[in-house]
């Protein structure tokens, strides 16, 4: 008897949106997890014309 398992990783990239760097922060994280790896990774988090946007350290 065999048994196939397929084993899905979602990697999860975070991208200044001053200079366009991207950094992978982990893997198969929610939502929570996401923001404070973010945060933990030295970036900040700013509300621009109703947009989101996040900035690494040096474009803080």
């Amino acid at each position: 008897m065999f048994r196939n398992e397929e084993i899905k990783t979602i990697n999860v990239i975070v991208k200044c949106d001053g200079c366009g760097s991207e950094k992978k922060i982990g893997e198969n994280l929610g939502w929570d997890a996401r923001m404070n790896a973010c945060l933990a990774h030295g970036y900040t988090f700013k509300v621009e014309g109703g947009a989101f946007k996040n900035y690494c350290g040096l474009c803080k």
